[in-house]
Protein backbone atom coordinates (compact mmCIF):
# COMPACT_ATOMS: atom_id res chain seq x y z
CA UNK A 1 0.00 0.00 0.00
CA UNK A 2 1.60 3.80 -0.75
CA UNK A 3 2.34 6.08 1.36
CA UNK A 4 -0.92 8.43 0.00
CA UNK A 5 -3.55 5.60 0.48
CA UNK A 6 -2.05 4.58 4.37
CA UNK A 7 -2.68 8.29 4.56
CA UNK A 8 -6.07 8.56 3.27
CA UNK A 9 -7.19 5.53 5.63
CA UNK A 10 -6.01 7.61 8.37
CA UNK A 11 -7.98 10.57 7.55
CA UNK A 12 -11.12 8.45 6.93
CA UNK A 13 -10.35 6.46 10.22
CA UNK A 14 -10.25 9.58 11.87
CA UNK A 15 -13.15 10.90 10.14
CA UNK A 16 -15.11 7.55 11.97
CA UNK A 17 -13.94 8.88 15.15
CA UNK A 18 -11.83 5.21 15.37
CA UNK A 19 -15.62 3.40 15.38
CA UNK A 20 -15.07 1.66 12.12
CA UNK A 21 -14.51 -2.56 11.25
CA UNK A 22 -11.37 -4.39 12.45
CA UNK A 23 -9.76 -3.82 8.71
CA UNK A 24 -10.14 -0.24 8.97
CA UNK A 25 -9.11 0.17 12.50
CA UNK A 26 -5.47 -1.74 11.16
CA UNK A 27 -5.65 0.49 8.04
CA UNK A 28 -5.36 3.55 10.56
CA UNK A 29 -3.04 2.15 12.47
CA UNK A 30 -0.71 0.97 9.40
CA UNK A 31 -0.90 4.89 7.59
CA UNK A 32 -0.06 6.19 11.67
CA UNK A 33 3.08 3.18 11.48
CA UNK A 34 4.12 4.61 7.73
CA UNK A 35 3.47 8.65 8.85
CA UNK A 36 5.69 7.89 12.18
CA UNK A 37 8.29 5.88 9.76
CA UNK A 38 8.81 8.66 8.00
CA UNK A 39 8.88 10.81 10.57
CA UNK A 40 12.15 8.34 12.09
CA UNK A 41 10.85 7.60 15.00
CA UNK A 42 11.34 4.02 14.36
CA UNK A 43 10.13 2.37 17.81
CA UNK A 44 6.74 3.68 17.93
CA UNK A 45 6.43 3.01 14.10
CA UNK A 46 7.06 -0.64 15.01
CA UNK A 47 4.78 -0.69 18.02
CA UNK A 48 2.21 0.75 15.64
CA UNK A 49 2.27 -1.69 12.56
CA UNK A 50 2.29 -4.14 15.23
CA UNK A 51 -1.06 -3.19 16.29
CA UNK A 52 -2.58 -2.83 12.79
CA UNK A 53 -1.25 -6.83 12.57
CA UNK A 54 -3.33 -7.88 15.34
CA UNK A 55 -6.10 -6.94 13.62
CA UNK A 56 -5.45 -7.86 10.48
CA UNK A 57 -2.34 -9.96 9.72
CA UNK A 58 -3.02 -11.44 5.99
CA UNK A 59 -2.29 -7.60 4.93
CA UNK A 60 0.99 -8.21 2.99
CA UNK A 61 1.86 -4.26 2.26
CA UNK A 62 1.57 -4.55 6.88
CA UNK A 63 4.16 -6.97 6.83
CA UNK A 64 6.27 -5.05 4.13
CA UNK A 65 6.34 -1.92 6.14
CA UNK A 66 6.98 -3.94 9.29
CA UNK A 67 10.00 -5.22 6.99
CA UNK A 68 11.33 -1.80 6.17
CA UNK A 69 11.36 -0.79 9.59
CA UNK A 70 13.03 -3.55 10.98
CA UNK A 71 15.76 -2.90 8.30
CA UNK A 72 15.62 0.70 9.97
CA UNK A 73 15.72 -0.96 13.53
CA UNK A 74 19.18 -2.88 12.35
CA UNK A 75 16.42 -5.79 13.21
CA UNK A 76 17.62 -7.65 10.77
CA UNK A 77 16.16 -11.38 11.98
CA UNK A 78 12.82 -9.61 12.57
CA UNK A 79 13.13 -7.71 8.80
CA UNK A 80 13.57 -11.36 7.48
CA UNK A 81 10.78 -12.98 8.66
CA UNK A 82 8.41 -10.12 8.41
CA UNK A 83 9.60 -10.25 4.41
CA UNK A 84 8.98 -14.24 4.67
CA UNK A 85 5.71 -13.51 5.75
CA UNK A 86 4.58 -10.82 2.85
CA UNK A 87 5.81 -13.30 0.21
CA UNK A 88 2.87 -16.02 1.56
CA UNK A 89 0.62 -13.70 1.28
CA UNK A 90 2.31 -12.07 -2.01
CA UNK A 91 4.34 -14.64 -3.89
CA UNK A 92 6.15 -12.62 -6.80
CA UNK A 93 6.85 -9.08 -4.96
CA UNK A 94 10.04 -8.38 -5.94
CA UNK A 95 11.00 -6.08 -3.08
CA UNK A 96 10.41 -9.00 -0.56
CA UNK A 97 12.38 -11.67 -3.18
CA UNK A 98 15.59 -9.65 -3.10
CA UNK A 99 15.18 -8.83 0.74
CA UNK A 100 14.39 -11.96 1.21
CA UNK A 101 17.46 -13.52 -0.46
CA UNK A 102 20.33 -11.37 0.71
CA UNK A 103 19.03 -11.46 4.53
CA UNK A 104 19.04 -15.40 3.75
CA UNK A 105 22.62 -15.42 2.96
CA UNK A 106 24.10 -12.59 5.22
CA UNK A 107 22.17 -15.16 7.79
CA UNK A 108 23.76 -18.39 6.84
CA UNK A 109 21.12 -20.21 5.10
CA UNK A 110 22.55 -20.70 1.91
CA UNK A 111 18.97 -23.20 0.50
CA UNK A 112 16.98 -20.08 1.24
CA UNK A 113 19.10 -17.89 -0.12
CA UNK A 114 19.09 -19.71 -3.41
CA UNK A 115 15.58 -20.62 -3.58
CA UNK A 116 14.89 -17.05 -3.42
CA UNK A 117 17.29 -15.95 -5.61
CA UNK A 118 15.82 -18.93 -8.69
CA UNK A 119 12.51 -17.05 -7.87
CA UNK A 120 14.28 -13.78 -9.45
CA UNK A 121 15.07 -15.06 -11.77
CA UNK A 122 12.59 -17.16 -13.18
CA UNK A 123 10.54 -13.52 -13.47
CA UNK A 124 13.88 -11.84 -14.99
CA UNK A 125 16.83 -14.36 -16.03
CA UNK A 126 19.12 -11.29 -16.17
CA UNK A 127 18.63 -10.01 -12.48
CA UNK A 128 21.85 -8.75 -11.63
CA UNK A 129 20.69 -8.93 -7.69
CA UNK A 130 19.84 -12.30 -7.92
CA UNK A 131 22.53 -13.52 -10.02
CA UNK A 132 25.23 -12.50 -7.43
CA UNK A 133 23.32 -14.22 -4.78
CA UNK A 134 23.81 -17.46 -6.40
CA UNK A 135 27.07 -16.51 -6.98
CA UNK A 136 27.89 -15.87 -3.29
CA UNK A 137 25.92 -19.22 -2.69
CA UNK A 138 28.21 -20.83 -4.93
CA UNK A 139 31.71 -19.69 -3.50
CA UNK A 140 30.63 -20.61 0.17
CA UNK A 141 29.74 -24.07 -0.86
CA UNK A 142 32.85 -24.48 -2.60
CA UNK A 143 31.67 -24.63 -6.24
CA UNK A 144 33.74 -22.12 -8.12
CA UNK A 145 33.27 -22.88 -11.38
CA UNK A 146 29.77 -21.91 -10.45
CA UNK A 147 30.66 -18.44 -8.89
CA UNK A 148 32.94 -17.83 -11.94
CA UNK A 149 29.91 -18.19 -14.13
CA UNK A 150 27.09 -16.07 -12.22
CA UNK A 151 29.71 -13.11 -11.81
CA UNK A 152 30.50 -13.48 -15.30
CA UNK A 153 26.72 -13.21 -15.86
CA UNK A 154 26.84 -9.92 -14.19
CA UNK A 155 29.83 -8.20 -15.52
CA UNK A 156 28.42 -8.90 -18.86
CA UNK A 157 25.94 -7.22 -18.16
CA UNK A 158 27.43 -4.30 -15.76
CA UNK A 159 30.95 -4.31 -15.92
CA UNK A 160 31.34 -1.86 -13.38
CA UNK A 161 29.03 -3.73 -11.00
CA UNK A 162 30.36 -3.42 -7.82
CA UNK A 163 29.10 -6.54 -5.84
CA UNK A 164 30.50 -8.52 -8.93
CA UNK A 165 33.87 -6.71 -9.31
CA UNK A 166 34.32 -7.43 -5.26
CA UNK A 167 33.24 -11.38 -5.53
CA UNK A 168 35.29 -11.31 -8.86
CA UNK A 169 37.96 -10.43 -5.98
CA UNK A 170 36.97 -12.83 -3.08
CA UNK A 171 36.77 -15.78 -6.09
CA UNK A 172 40.34 -15.00 -6.77
CA UNK A 173 41.62 -14.73 -4.11
CA UNK A 174 40.03 -18.70 -3.17
CA UNK A 175 41.91 -19.75 -5.77
CA UNK A 176 45.25 -18.24 -4.46
CA UNK A 177 45.21 -15.55 -7.03
CA UNK A 178 45.72 -12.56 -4.69
CA UNK A 179 47.77 -10.35 -6.51
CA UNK A 180 45.01 -10.00 -9.00
CA UNK A 181 42.39 -9.96 -6.80
CA UNK A 182 43.77 -6.83 -4.56
CA UNK A 183 44.52 -5.47 -8.07
CA UNK A 184 40.76 -5.50 -8.64
CA UNK A 185 39.97 -4.17 -5.23
CA UNK A 186 42.97 -0.81 -5.10
CA UNK A 187 40.94 -0.20 -8.49
CA UNK A 188 37.86 0.06 -6.49
CA UNK A 189 38.86 2.15 -3.94
CA UNK A 190 40.80 4.31 -6.20
CA UNK A 191 37.14 5.30 -8.46
CA UNK A 192 34.70 4.82 -5.77
CA UNK A 193 36.98 6.05 -2.60
CA UNK A 194 37.38 4.04 0.40
CA UNK A 195 34.20 2.11 1.60
CA UNK A 196 33.01 -1.21 4.40
CA UNK A 197 32.73 -4.07 1.65
CA UNK A 198 36.12 -3.12 -0.57
CA UNK A 199 38.07 -2.73 2.81
CA UNK A 200 36.68 -6.13 4.44
CA UNK A 201 37.50 -7.74 1.43
CA UNK A 202 40.92 -6.53 1.36
CA UNK A 203 41.56 -7.14 4.88
CA UNK A 204 40.26 -11.09 4.30
CA UNK A 205 42.80 -11.40 1.65
CA UNK A 206 45.70 -9.93 3.64
CA UNK A 207 44.70 -11.96 7.00
CA UNK A 208 44.62 -15.26 5.14
CA UNK A 209 48.00 -14.52 3.88
CA UNK A 210 49.32 -13.20 7.08
CA UNK A 211 50.10 -10.18 5.43
CA UNK A 212 50.36 -8.16 9.21
CA UNK A 213 51.49 -4.42 7.54
CA UNK A 214 48.70 -4.79 5.01
CA UNK A 215 46.29 -5.83 7.84
CA UNK A 216 47.88 -2.80 9.26
CA UNK A 217 47.33 -0.32 7.02
CA UNK A 218 43.56 -1.28 6.14
CA UNK A 219 42.60 -1.10 9.32
CA UNK A 220 43.73 2.47 9.41
CA UNK A 221 41.84 3.35 6.55
CA UNK A 222 38.67 1.61 8.27
CA UNK A 223 39.50 3.63 11.80
CA UNK A 224 39.88 7.05 9.01
CA UNK A 225 36.61 5.85 7.46
CA UNK A 226 34.32 5.78 10.70
CA UNK A 227 36.35 7.56 12.97
CA UNK A 228 33.09 7.23 15.80
CA UNK A 229 33.19 3.63 15.85
CA UNK A 230 34.38 2.30 18.35
CA UNK A 231 35.41 -1.55 17.24
CA UNK A 232 37.20 -0.08 14.73
CA UNK A 233 39.69 2.08 16.27
CA UNK A 234 40.17 -0.82 18.66
CA UNK A 235 40.76 -3.52 15.97
CA UNK A 236 43.14 -1.07 14.77
CA UNK A 237 45.11 -0.13 17.44
CA UNK A 238 45.09 -4.75 18.32
CA UNK A 239 47.19 -4.73 15.08
CA UNK A 240 49.18 -1.84 16.02
CA UNK A 241 50.10 -3.72 19.20
CA UNK A 242 50.71 -7.01 17.45
CA UNK A 243 53.37 -4.89 15.27
CA UNK A 244 54.74 -3.73 17.95
CA UNK A 245 53.78 0.02 17.50
CA UNK A 246 52.78 0.24 20.86
CA UNK A 247 53.23 4.23 21.14
CA UNK A 248 50.81 4.35 18.29
CA UNK A 249 48.47 1.66 19.60
CA UNK A 250 47.93 3.62 23.02
CA UNK A 251 47.56 6.67 21.26
CA UNK A 252 44.55 5.57 19.32
CA UNK A 253 43.32 3.63 22.38
CA UNK A 254 43.69 7.13 24.58
CA UNK A 255 41.63 8.77 21.77
CA UNK A 256 38.82 6.02 22.80
CA UNK A 257 39.40 6.46 26.41
CA UNK A 258 38.41 10.07 26.24
CA UNK A 259 35.10 10.19 23.84
CA UNK A 260 33.83 8.10 27.22
CA UNK A 261 35.59 8.78 29.82
CA UNK A 262 33.12 7.15 32.38
CA UNK A 263 31.62 4.25 30.39
CA UNK A 264 32.98 1.12 32.15
CA UNK A 265 32.57 -0.94 29.73
CA UNK A 266 34.17 1.06 27.37
CA UNK A 267 37.29 1.64 29.97
CA UNK A 268 37.22 -2.13 30.46
CA UNK A 269 37.10 -3.52 26.79
CA UNK A 270 40.35 -0.75 26.80
CA UNK A 271 41.92 -2.47 29.06
CA UNK A 272 41.28 -5.85 27.95
CA UNK A 273 43.45 -4.92 24.89
CA UNK A 274 45.85 -3.20 26.70
CA UNK A 275 46.49 -6.96 28.67
CA UNK A 276 46.34 -9.05 25.68
CA UNK A 277 48.88 -6.13 24.20
CA UNK A 278 51.45 -7.88 26.73
CA UNK A 279 54.97 -5.72 27.19
CA UNK A 280 54.29 -1.70 28.19
CA UNK A 281 51.16 -0.82 27.04
CA UNK A 282 50.60 1.84 28.65
CA UNK A 283 53.49 4.51 28.69
CA UNK A 284 55.02 5.43 32.52
CA UNK A 285 53.50 9.08 31.51
CA UNK A 286 49.96 8.24 30.32
CA UNK A 287 49.91 5.75 33.72
CA UNK A 288 50.75 8.96 35.92
CA UNK A 289 48.08 11.22 34.21
CA UNK A 290 45.03 8.59 34.67
CA UNK A 291 46.13 7.94 38.14
CA UNK A 292 46.07 11.85 38.89
CA UNK A 293 43.24 13.11 36.78
CA UNK A 294 41.60 10.08 35.30
CA UNK A 295 37.17 8.79 35.94
CA UNK A 296 36.73 6.05 38.33
CA UNK A 297 36.45 3.85 35.38
CA UNK A 298 39.87 4.70 33.85
CA UNK A 299 41.25 4.37 37.18
CA UNK A 300 40.27 0.97 37.51
CA UNK A 301 40.86 -0.43 33.70
CA UNK A 302 44.54 1.21 34.74
CA UNK A 303 44.67 -0.59 38.24
CA UNK A 304 43.64 -4.00 36.60
CA UNK A 305 46.24 -3.76 34.14
CA UNK A 306 49.16 -2.67 36.75
CA UNK A 307 47.53 -5.43 38.88
CA UNK A 308 47.91 -7.93 35.87
CA UNK A 309 51.32 -6.48 34.88
CA UNK A 310 52.85 -7.52 38.05
CA UNK A 311 52.17 -3.94 39.62
CA UNK A 312 50.13 -4.84 42.44
CA UNK A 313 51.50 -1.69 44.85
CA UNK A 314 50.59 1.16 42.06
CA UNK A 315 47.62 -0.40 41.18
CA UNK A 316 46.83 -0.82 44.90
CA UNK A 317 47.38 3.19 45.66
CA UNK A 318 45.08 3.40 43.07
CA UNK A 319 42.39 1.81 44.18
CA UNK A 320 42.92 2.75 47.43
CA UNK A 321 40.13 5.90 47.62
CA UNK A 322 37.96 3.99 45.57
CA UNK A 323 37.76 1.33 47.63
CA UNK A 324 37.70 3.47 51.24
CA UNK A 325 33.56 2.80 51.69
CA UNK A 326 33.08 -0.61 52.77
CA UNK A 327 29.19 -0.44 50.89
CA UNK A 328 29.42 -2.19 47.88
CA UNK A 329 27.79 -0.51 45.19
CA UNK A 330 26.83 -1.06 41.53
CA UNK A 331 29.54 1.84 41.22
CA UNK A 332 32.54 0.80 43.02
CA UNK A 333 31.32 -3.14 42.91
CA UNK A 334 34.96 -3.50 40.51
CA UNK A 335 37.38 -1.38 42.26
CA UNK A 336 36.71 -3.40 45.23
CA UNK A 337 37.13 -6.92 42.87
CA UNK A 338 40.15 -5.51 41.64
CA UNK A 339 41.75 -3.93 44.77
CA UNK A 340 41.23 -7.35 46.55
CA UNK A 341 43.18 -8.66 43.90
CA UNK A 342 45.86 -6.26 44.66
CA UNK A 343 45.74 -7.39 48.04
CA UNK A 344 46.01 -10.97 47.53
CA UNK A 345 49.55 -10.15 45.38
CA UNK A 346 50.89 -8.30 48.17
CA UNK A 347 50.25 -11.39 50.46
CA UNK A 348 47.32 -9.96 52.21
CA UNK A 349 45.20 -13.18 51.41
CA UNK A 350 43.16 -13.33 54.26
CA UNK A 351 42.10 -9.92 53.81
CA UNK A 352 41.34 -10.14 49.95
CA UNK A 353 39.35 -13.15 50.49
CA UNK A 354 37.00 -11.00 52.62
CA UNK A 355 36.92 -8.61 50.22
CA UNK A 356 36.62 -10.79 47.63
CA UNK A 357 32.98 -12.40 49.62
CA UNK A 358 31.91 -8.72 49.95
CA UNK A 359 31.66 -8.30 46.79
CA UNK A 360 29.72 -11.93 45.80
CA UNK A 361 27.72 -10.97 48.76
CA UNK A 362 26.74 -7.97 46.39
CA UNK A 363 27.27 -9.43 42.94
CA UNK A 364 27.60 -13.22 43.13
CA UNK A 365 29.01 -13.38 39.16
CA UNK A 366 31.28 -10.60 39.45
CA UNK A 367 34.18 -12.52 37.68
CA UNK A 368 37.19 -10.92 38.90
CA UNK A 369 35.70 -11.56 42.69
CA UNK A 370 35.10 -15.23 41.33
CA UNK A 371 38.76 -15.71 40.05
CA UNK A 372 40.03 -14.22 42.64
CA UNK A 373 38.28 -16.58 45.46
CA UNK A 374 39.11 -19.87 43.08
CA UNK A 375 42.57 -18.96 43.16
CA UNK A 376 42.84 -18.76 46.83
CA UNK A 377 40.70 -21.70 47.30
CA UNK A 378 43.04 -23.67 44.70
CA UNK A 379 46.08 -22.35 47.67
CA UNK A 380 44.13 -23.76 50.59
CA UNK A 381 43.52 -27.37 48.45
CA UNK A 382 39.37 -26.50 48.81
CA UNK A 383 39.52 -28.07 45.32
CA UNK A 384 35.56 -28.39 45.48
CA UNK A 385 35.26 -24.88 46.35
CA UNK A 386 37.39 -23.79 43.68
CA UNK A 387 35.80 -25.81 40.88
CA UNK A 388 32.37 -24.91 42.33
CA UNK A 389 33.22 -20.53 41.65
CA UNK A 390 34.51 -22.31 38.54
CA UNK A 391 32.07 -23.46 36.86
CA UNK A 392 30.00 -20.74 38.05
CA UNK A 393 32.51 -18.43 35.64
CA UNK A 394 32.46 -20.80 32.70
CA UNK A 395 28.63 -20.68 33.28
CA UNK A 396 28.24 -16.78 33.42
CA UNK A 397 31.67 -15.34 31.51
CA UNK A 398 32.08 -17.81 28.65
CA UNK A 399 34.17 -14.95 27.08
CA UNK A 400 36.88 -14.23 29.65
CA UNK A 401 39.93 -16.27 28.80
CA UNK A 402 40.83 -16.64 32.72
CA UNK A 403 37.89 -18.98 33.05
CA UNK A 404 39.06 -21.86 31.27
CA UNK A 405 42.33 -21.62 32.66
CA UNK A 406 41.71 -21.58 35.96
CA UNK A 407 38.92 -24.52 35.29
CA UNK A 408 41.65 -26.75 33.70
CA UNK A 409 44.15 -25.48 36.14
CA UNK A 410 41.61 -27.11 39.01
CA UNK A 411 41.02 -30.25 37.48
CA UNK A 412 44.88 -30.77 36.82
CA UNK A 413 45.28 -30.69 40.78
CA UNK A 414 42.03 -32.83 41.15
CA UNK A 415 44.27 -35.05 38.99
CA UNK A 416 41.86 -34.92 36.25
CA UNK A 417 43.90 -34.83 33.53
CA UNK A 418 41.50 -35.73 30.61
CA UNK A 419 39.40 -33.03 31.65
CA UNK A 420 42.32 -30.52 32.05
CA UNK A 421 43.66 -31.65 28.50
CA UNK A 422 40.29 -31.22 26.99
CA UNK A 423 39.40 -27.63 28.63
CA UNK A 424 42.68 -26.45 27.91
CA UNK A 425 42.17 -27.38 24.16
CA UNK A 426 39.15 -26.08 23.37
CA UNK A 427 40.28 -22.82 24.94
CA UNK A 428 42.75 -22.81 22.60
CA UNK A 429 40.31 -23.06 19.98
CA UNK A 430 37.85 -20.09 21.25
CA UNK A 431 41.17 -18.40 22.33
CA UNK A 432 43.23 -18.05 19.15
CA UNK A 433 45.38 -15.49 20.16
CA UNK A 434 45.56 -15.43 23.39
CA UNK A 435 49.11 -15.62 24.95
CA UNK A 436 47.96 -16.81 28.53
CA UNK A 437 46.05 -20.07 27.56
CA UNK A 438 49.09 -21.23 25.93
CA UNK A 439 51.17 -20.10 28.41
CA UNK A 440 49.38 -22.09 31.21
CA UNK A 441 48.73 -25.19 28.70
CA UNK A 442 52.58 -25.38 28.61
CA UNK A 443 53.36 -25.48 31.99
CA UNK A 444 50.69 -28.00 32.67
CA UNK A 445 52.09 -30.21 30.17
CA UNK A 446 55.32 -29.60 31.56
CA UNK A 447 54.55 -29.98 34.73
CA UNK A 448 53.37 -33.33 33.71
CA UNK A 449 56.19 -34.53 31.89
CA UNK A 450 54.92 -33.46 28.31
CA UNK A 451 57.41 -31.73 27.03
CA UNK A 452 56.80 -33.03 23.28
CA UNK A 453 53.48 -32.19 23.78
CA UNK A 454 54.01 -29.22 25.21
CA UNK A 455 56.83 -27.74 22.11
CA UNK A 456 53.79 -29.43 19.40
CA UNK A 457 51.10 -27.03 21.40
CA UNK A 458 53.59 -23.87 20.68
CA UNK A 459 53.99 -24.81 17.04
CA UNK A 460 50.68 -24.86 16.41
CA UNK A 461 49.95 -21.47 18.00
CA UNK A 462 52.63 -19.76 16.42
CA UNK A 463 51.50 -21.21 13.13
CA UNK A 464 48.27 -19.60 13.57
CA UNK A 465 49.59 -16.53 14.90
CA UNK A 466 52.56 -15.91 13.48
CA UNK A 467 52.93 -12.17 14.03
CA UNK A 468 52.54 -12.45 17.87
CA UNK A 469 55.98 -11.98 19.68
CA UNK A 470 55.01 -13.76 23.10
CA UNK A 471 53.90 -16.57 21.73
CA UNK A 472 57.44 -17.35 20.06
CA UNK A 473 58.55 -16.04 23.28
CA UNK A 474 57.10 -19.26 24.93
CA UNK A 475 58.36 -21.61 21.69
CA UNK A 476 61.38 -20.29 22.00
CA UNK A 477 61.94 -20.70 25.30
CA UNK A 478 60.54 -24.55 25.14
CA UNK A 479 63.15 -25.44 22.29
CA UNK A 480 66.06 -23.62 24.15
CA UNK A 481 65.12 -25.85 27.18
CA UNK A 482 65.04 -29.24 24.53
CA UNK A 483 68.23 -28.12 23.06
CA UNK A 484 66.72 -28.27 19.50
CA UNK A 485 69.05 -26.35 17.10
CA UNK A 486 66.82 -26.93 14.56
CA UNK A 487 63.52 -25.39 16.44
CA UNK A 488 65.66 -22.36 17.39
CA UNK A 489 66.93 -21.54 13.96
CA UNK A 490 63.22 -21.71 12.87
CA UNK A 491 62.26 -19.33 15.85
CA UNK A 492 64.65 -17.26 14.90
CA UNK A 493 64.12 -16.90 11.44
CA UNK A 494 60.76 -15.98 12.47
CA UNK A 495 61.53 -13.14 14.90
CA UNK A 496 63.85 -11.25 12.73
CA UNK A 497 60.94 -10.56 11.03
CA UNK A 498 58.97 -8.80 13.49
CA UNK A 499 59.41 -6.13 15.64
CA UNK A 500 60.32 -6.61 18.97
CA UNK A 501 61.39 -10.16 18.17
CA UNK A 502 65.16 -9.14 18.62
CA UNK A 503 64.67 -9.03 22.01
CA UNK A 504 63.75 -12.61 22.49
CA UNK A 505 66.94 -13.68 19.84
CA UNK A 506 69.14 -12.18 22.40
CA UNK A 507 68.13 -14.56 24.94
CA UNK A 508 68.90 -17.39 22.48
CA UNK A 509 71.29 -19.91 22.93
CA UNK A 510 74.31 -19.48 20.44
CA UNK A 511 75.00 -23.16 21.18
CA UNK A 512 72.38 -25.16 22.38
CA UNK A 513 73.85 -28.39 22.49
CA UNK A 514 76.39 -26.79 25.04
CA UNK A 515 73.92 -24.43 26.67
CA UNK A 516 70.77 -25.10 28.90
CA UNK A 517 67.99 -23.19 29.33
CA UNK A 518 66.86 -25.34 32.53
CA UNK A 519 62.95 -25.63 30.89
CA UNK A 520 61.82 -22.31 32.43
CA UNK A 521 58.37 -22.48 32.42
CA UNK A 522 56.26 -19.98 30.19
CA UNK A 523 55.21 -16.97 31.59
CA UNK A 524 51.87 -15.12 31.56
CA UNK A 525 50.00 -12.43 33.36
CA UNK A 526 48.68 -12.63 37.11
CA UNK A 527 45.14 -12.74 36.94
Amino acid sequence: MTTWRLAGALALALALGGCGSPGERAAAAAARADQLFQAGDTWSAVTTIREALALRDDVASYWLLLARIEMARRNYAGAYAAYVRSLELEHGNQEALHAAAELAFAGGDTVAADKYADQLLALNAQNGRALLVKASVALKQGRLDDADGFIGQVQALSPDDQGAQLLRARLLSVRNQNEEAVAILDKLAARNGDNAPTLVALLEIYRRTGDSANIEAVLARMAKLTPDNVDAQIDYARQLYRNGKNAEAFAVLDRVQQTKPADALLQARVADLWLDAGGDAVPAEAVARIAANGTPAMKVALARYLQARGRAAEAERILRPLAADDQITQANAEAHAIYAMTREAMGQREDALRRANAVLAFDATNSHALLLRARIRMAGKDLDGALADARLLQRDNPDLASTPIVLAEIYGLRQQDGLATGTFERALQDFPGNVDVLAAYVNYLISSNRRSQAMQVAETFTGRNPDLVPGWKIRADLCAGAHDADCIRTVAAALSKLKGGDAVMRGLPADPARESAGGEPARRRAA
